[in-house]
């Protein structure tokens, strides 16, 4: 996968595009943005640009991602 960083807010956005070498002439966007909290922070997540069915599996592979980031926070 490759990208290019949109914008880039130290600690609160971050937007960037996402193609795969195999997929060409596809480009999605993300977005995350970090919203402080009184007990932590949200985390705002969107991919967005999906305009055909990929061969990557999207969902699963975020959820695993989101799972992996929980467990990592939660053995801080």
């Amino acid at each position: 996968a490759s990208g290019v960083y949109q914008q880039v807010e130290l600690h609160r956005q971050l937007r960037f595009t996402w193609s795969w070498k195999s997929e060409p002439g596809v480009e999605t966007q993300l977005s995350v943005a970090l919203i402080p909290e009184p007990t932590g922070t949200t985390m705002e997540f969107e991919h967005a640009g999906h305009t055909r069915v990929s061969s990557h599996d999207y969902d699963s592979g975020w959820r695993s991602t989101f799972k992996k980031m929980e467990k990592a926070i939660e053995s801080r």
